[in-house]
């Protein structure tokens, strides 16, 4: 039928991108630019007050999956590196911080340098990653009851180490300079061969490296024991419920203890190295309360029972997305015209002698979106990368339809089809 509530495309635009047929000449990033820059997109918006029609749609034109989200946040500290590297024949040039809250759900810092010398240490700066959870802690532990941290670096394998040689002093020095001189007098021609066949390793291994990084591939070189983080998240939820239950609380602590991957002996004794300490902060906020609306039942997850979802407005799909001027505009200018655009359906023409109305047929209509929030989003960068594209709200691609007939869904969007 006629879009007589408004064109829910219009706020899939503004939230998702929408590249209007040009996805030969734009990227996702550049699609989501283009739909936010298009001043004349809140005038289609649904109307938020459907009684301005005299027939309800079936389907509201936005649907919000419920979740709440954690805040964790890297602060700035020191990590010494020492133990890390210890013997390397290549110091690591940068290293960064992995945070593993499932088996394939990692967020990662930016690479940071190390400092030189022979005790070098990491600098981390402070980064923020905002990360959905299911709406009540104790399915969010469901889902990642642990929580542990990598330090990681370019490459891939393990990292070539030193030799233990006769310059090497340690309590096995004198083994290992009876055996080199029993080597080099008994079997020259061997520990020739044996010499020139290393040095040929040494320079594959070399490539092999090199190739890694250029690719981006990585390995661990510090890893921490798994940390069951209930008892901070229920901390947070606390003192979220507290002080009113949207702002979220102060949030908790954790605390790693980051241990090599490689755990060789150091020193005369070989004394096996400490572990370092990692401090990540954790900060639950609630999910939007919707107790004075009802859940629109006929969506659902494909793969769980956990997720609700509840038809939502443009402005609270906005406010989500963390677009508030766009709210403003909407409330100062759109809500503020005389004519009442946002307030009149198109069943109330506006006062003119003729109007053409122009209908494509046998096509399916596009009549809502489903929308969820990102896995995770990096809210702050080190780097100071520009965060104009930085999307908290997508589609929801793992919902589906339940007895909706005349209606199919799609990659979250909703079309109707007679």
């Amino acid at each position: 039928g006629a879009p007589h509530i408004g064109a829910p495309k219009s706020v899939r635009a503004v939230i998702d991108g929408d590249k209007m047929g040009l996805d030969a000449f734009l990227d996702d990033d550049e699609g989501l630019m283009f739909g936010r820059s298009l001043g004349s997109s809140p005038w289609l918006f649904p109307l938020e007050n459907t009684l301005a029609t005299p027939i309800s749609p079936s389907v509201p034109p936005s649907v919000l999956r419920l979740e709440s989200s954690i805040v964790l946040t890297i602060p700035t500290q020191t990590i010494p590196m020492k133990g890390f590297v210890y013997r390397r024949e290549v110091m690591p040039s940068k290293v960064r911080l992995a945070i593993h809250l499932a088996k394939d759900f990692v967020v990662r810092t930016e690479f940071y340098p190390l400092s030189r010398g022979k005790s070098p240490t990491l600098m981390l700066k402070e980064e923020v990653w905002c990360v959905a959870l299911p709406p009540t802690i104790e399915e969010s532990l469901k889902l990642y009851p642990n929580i542990c941290v990598h330090l990681e670096e370019l490459g891939t394998g393990k990292p070539r180490k030193k030799r233990r040689g006769i310059y090497h002093c340690d309590i096995f020095w004198p083994c290992r300079f009876a055996f080199c001189m029993m080597k080099w007098i008994l079997c020259l021609p061997c520990a020739i061969v044996l010499k020139i066949l290393r040095l040929l390793a040494r320079g594959a291994d070399r490539g092999i490296e090199v190739t890694a990084g250029a690719v981006g591939s990585s390995r661990a070189i510090g890893k921490s024991r798994k940390v069951n983080w209930g008892k901070g998240l229920i901390a947070s939820n606390k003192t979220a419920s507290s002080d009113g239950g949207e702002s979220g609380g102060v949030g908790s602590e954790l605390r790693f203890q980051i241990l090599p991957t490689d755990r060789e002996g150091q020193g005369f004794f070989f004394e096996i190295p400490s572990s370092q300490q990692c401090v990540l902060k954790v900060k639950w906020r609630p999910p939007p309360s919707m107790k004075e609306r009802k859940p629109f039942d006929k969506v659902t997850h494909k793969r769980t029972t956990i997720h609700k979802y509840y038809p939502a407005t443009p402005g609270e799909l906005l406010v989500a997305e963390g677009l508030n001027n766009a709210v403003n505009l909407l409330r100062d200018s759109y809500a503020a015209d005389p004519v009442d655009p946002r307030g009149l359906s198109s069943w109330y023409p506006p006062p003119i002698k003729k109007v053409v109305a122009i209908y494509g047929i046998n096509l399916p209509t596009e009549v809502s979106g489903i929308y969820q929030r990102k896995q995770s989003v990096k809210l702050s960068y080190s780097t100071g990368k520009d965060l104009c594209v930085r999307q908290l709200i997508v589609l929801d691609k793992d919902a589906k339809l339940n007895g909706l007939d005349g209606y199919t869904i799609e990659s979250g969007i909703i079309r109707e089809t007679k």
